[in-house]
């Protein structure tokens, strides 16, 4: 479906697609929006935009840690400890995969 869009159609979806992840929506529920399996959508996003899917990665999981702290009145230590290495290891993955450090 994206090979016959122009250069701006597919920053346009991209976009589109990286708003609608930073509010929360999954990959998998956005493709469907476009009609395409959530793979497409993923490898048009890294094409078009790699810096914009790391940013949009990296604020994601920041928030998830930030959201830990944030409910810790509800949550036991253990509870929010695990959330917070949760964020961690993702975070650092991500940041390996950037700078492929292994």
């Amino acid at each position: 479906m994206f090979r016959k869009l122009t250069a701006e159609q597919k920053a346009l979806i991209v976009a589109d697609a990286l708003d609608r992840y930073l509010h929360g929506t999954e990959l998998r529920d956005i493709a469907p929006y476009y009609n395409v399996h959530e793979k497409t959508l993923y490898k048009l996003i890294v094409r078009t935009d790699p810096e914009g899917w790391w940013s949009a990665q990296h604020a994601r999981y920041s928030c998830d840690a930030m959201d830990a702290f944030e409910d810790r009145n509800s949550l036991t230590f253990r509870q929010m400890k695990s959330k917070v290495r949760a964020a961690d290891h993702h975070l650092e993955r991500l940041e390996r995969n950037r700078y492929k450090v292994r």
